[in-house]
C-alpha cells in the first residue's frame, strides 16, 4: 500500500507541475480527499497555481474558433471545455478546503471574482454559485469571512445579463433567503446585498419580487407618515435607475 500511495503521489505532483495530464491528475486528487480531505492539503498550492492558470486561459477568446479547438496548458489541443472541466474539478478540489486556507484564499476568491464577472459558461458560474451558497447556508467556519462571502455575492449581480435566467433566479432566492434569516440581520451581508435586493423588487418573476416586496413591508413601520418620509428620504433608489421605481415605492404605501 506505501508503494502504491507514493506512486500516485509522485504522479499527481508531476502532473501538476508540469500542469500535464491534468483531468487525471484532478480525477486522483479527488479520490485521494474522498475519504480524508486534508490529504491534498500538500498539494494545494500547486492546485490554486492550477486554477490561476486556468481562469486565465478560459477567460480568454477562442483563439481558434474555426477549428473549434483551444490550446490546453500543455500545448496540446482539446475541445473548448477541456479547461472548463478541468477548472470546475480544481475549484470544488479547493473549496472542499476552504476553511482551512490562510493566503492562498485570497487569490482563490480573486479567481472566483474574475470568473464571475467576465465568464458567461453557464456550468461554471452555477458551480461558483453553489460554492457561495453553501458557504452562506450551511458552513459556520470562520472561513470565508462574512466579507468574503459579501463580495462574492455582490459580483453575481452579473448573473442578470445572462441568458440563462435560471441562475439569477436561483441567486436572488439566495438573497431572499439571507434577508429572511435573523442570523443574518444588520450584518455586512445585508448591508452589501442591498442593491441586488432592490434589484430582486423588479426581476421579471411575479413569485420573486412580490417575496421582495414582503420582506421590504415587513420590515418598515406601519406608520403611513413613516413610511412616507423613509420612501423619499430615507431610501436610496439609485440601484433602480432606469426602471420606473415609483411602483416599488407606491406598493409600500397602500
Amino acid at each position: 500500500i506505501e508503494s502504491f500511495t507514493k506512486v500516485v503521489n509522485t504522479t499527481i505532483q508531476e502532473g501538476l507541475q508540469n500542469m500535464n495530464n491534468l483531468y487525471a491528475v484532478m480525477m486522483l486528487l479527488k479520490a485521494v480527499c474522498s475519504a480524508i480531505p486534508r490529504n491534498i492539503d500538500s498539494f494545494m498550492a500547486e492546485i490554486i497555481q492550477v486554477v490561476e492558470k486556468l481562469t486565465n486561459d478560459v477567460l480568454k477568446p477562442l483563439q481558434n474558433a474555426s477549428t473549434n479547438i483551444i490550446p490546453t496548458l500543455n500545448g496540446s489541443t482539446q475541445p473548448p471545455d477541456y479547461n472548463t472541466s478541468v477548472l470546475i474539478m480544481a475549484l470544488q478540489l479547493v473549496n472542499s478546503r476552504i476553511c482551512d486556507l490562510n493566503e492562498p484564499r485570497s487569490a482563490f476568491l480573486a479567481c472566483l471574482t474574475q470568473l464571475v464577472e467576465k465568464s458567461k459558461d453557464i456550468e461554471l458560474l452555477r458551480t461558483i454559485f453553489e460554492m457561495a451558497k453553501q458557504w452562506v447556508i450551511l458552513k459556520t467556519e470562520p472561513f470565508p469571512t462574512i466579507e468574503e462571502k459579501a463580495n462574492i455575492l455582490v459580483n453575481m449581480l452579473c448573473f442578470e445579463s445572462l441568458d440563462d435566467k435560471s441562475l439569477m433566479e436561483d441567486y436572488l432566492n439566495l438573497v431572499i433567503t439571507i434577508y429572511t434569516k435573523p442570523s443574518f440581520a444588520r450584518t455586512e451581508l445585508t448591508l452589501k446585498l442591498e442593491r441586488a435586493f432592490l434589484i430582486g423588487t423588479r426581476n421579471g418573476s411575479a413569485k420573486i419580487r412580490n417575496k421582495f416586496m414582503e420582506i421590504f413591508d415587513q420590515s418598515m413601520i406601519k406608520s403611513l407618515s413613516t413610511r412616507f418620509n423613509y420612501v423619499i428620504a430615507g431610501q436610496n433608489w439609485e440601484p433602480l435607475a432606469g426602471y420606473f421605481w415609483i411602483h416599488q415605492a407606491f406598493d409600500l404605501l397602500i
